[in-house]
């Protein structure tokens, strides 16, 4: 778990450089109070291409979580 901007950002960068990937979205719902993409990655990273949900929670206009499945 990542907490606080600066920790996200440097995950991130790190995540980007070693496997060059994209996320391609396929698909966007409400869901519980959560916005949920379904989104194709793929990149230099065994099993490619995967799809995977990325499920937003929203609080004042700002993302509070997110969650990769």
């Amino acid at each position: 778990m990542f907490t606080g901007l600066g920790a996200i950002e440097r995950w991130n960068t790190q995540v980007k450089a070693t496997y060059h990937y994209m996320v391609e979205p396929l698909s966007v719902s409400a869901q519980h109070g959560e916005i949920v993409v379904i989104g194709k990655v793929a990149g230099d990273f065994p099993g490619s291409p995967i799809s995977l949900q990325h499920i937003f929670r929203i609080a004042g206009h700002k993302i509070v979580s997110l969650e990769i499945r």
